[in-house]
């Protein structure tokens, strides 16, 4: 009789040392020692100095107006009106806007370069459909390669922490910073339970979002870092990829990726549309994130059960019609 034989690999990681890191705001020496009965590393990093490094936000973006508005309205509550050391470089594709969305991010930009007289903001024009890794390439082609890179989208809000963990965590020739951003739900399946209905963007509980941490969209690298890796690949076109095949770069260089949740960087809710025309690969990842967007496993199923239609049919793509229709639809 021949049976089939079920094999499992067991893998074990062990705990590093314990190492302690002497706190960004104090922070003043460059010193790593161990003491001599202590197995503990004591490390200050020296990263006071980055305090004051100024952070290039590097931003993507193809119409969504009133999204960018909000953007907008978050970037000057956090950066201008504190006289933070940034800048934002924002890169529009024209052939996926039409005339007047470009005006409308044009005038959007103007009104808070002249409210916040020398406000560092540009606007660079890309040619050809929406290539993230096009994009973020030029946003950052003309700075200089000490440059400190963020890496954002449009739909991210973000506080002055977000800033400081930029510039605590992201070392020149040493190491990149992936932070791991809280996604939020859809608020009309929230919104189904009036005690869920507080959809700010703080609230970081599990009925509310999720920790996207197979995300790699949003990075802090230095330039001369991401260029001694062989630099973005922009011969990815539409939604995706760019971000895995870059961290791919990282994790087989020399440089060490860290790795945290950001608690005050929060991926704002939006309908995600996967593009048909998009190669298999990019439209499964795609669809993969969007039905990751639902909401969580408990309340998907609290509905389904509530939902006889749904419930007792066996044809898939039937359940799935009838559940975002349910969705988007709901009186």
């Amino acid at each position: 009789m021949t049976a089939q034989v079920r094999r499992h690999v067991y893998l074990h990681q062990t705990f590093g040392e314990v190492e302690f890191i002497e706190d960004p705001l104090t922070a003043s020496s460059n010193i790593e020692y161990k003491t001599s009965n202590s197995p503990f590393t004591f490390s200050s990093l020296g990263q006071g100095r980055q305090l004051l490094e100024s952070i290039h936000f590097i931003l993507p973006l193809a119409g969504k107006v009133p999204v960018f508005k909000t953007f907008m309205q978050n970037y000057a509550k956090v950066c201008l009106q504190n006289k933070e050391m940034t800048q934002l470089h924002i890169v529009v594709f024209s052939s996926e806007s039409d005339s007047s969305s470009i005006k409308s991010l044009i005038s959007i930009v103007g009104q808070y370069q002249k409210r916040y007289a020398g406000a560092d903001i540009e606007i660079i024009y890309a040619d050809g459909p929406f290539n993230r890794a096009k994009a973020l390439d030029l946003g950052m082609s003309q700075l200089s390669e000490d440059s400190l890179l963020f890496f954002i989208d449009v739909d991210i809000l973000f506080n002055k922490d977000t800033l400081l963990r930029i510039r605590y965590n992201t070392i020149k020739n040493i190491q990149v910073y992936y932070p791991i951003v809280f996604s939020q739900y859809n608020p009309s399946l929230i919104c189904s339970n009036s005690d869920l209905c507080d959809t700010k963007w703080t609230n970081l509980t599990s009925d509310h979002g999720y920790w996207r941490s197979m995300g790699y969209g949003m990075v802090s690298t230095y330039k001369r870092d991401l260029i001694s890796v062989g630099g973005l690949d922009t011969s990815i076109k539409g939604w995706g990829k760019e971000d895995v095949a870059l961290n791919t770069k990282f994790v087989g260089s020399n440089l060490t990726i860290f790795r945290s949740i950001d608690p005050r960087l929060v991926h704002v809710f939006h309908q995600v549309i996967c593009d048909t025309k998009l190669n298999n690969d990019q439209y499964q990842m795609c669809k993969i994130t969007e039905k990751s967007t639902f909401g969580s496993q408990r309340q998907i199923s609290n509905i389904v059960f509530s939902l006889p239609d749904i419930l007792h049919k066996n044809d898939k793509e039937i359940m799935l019609s009838q559940f975002m229709k349910y969705l988007f639809f709901k009186k």
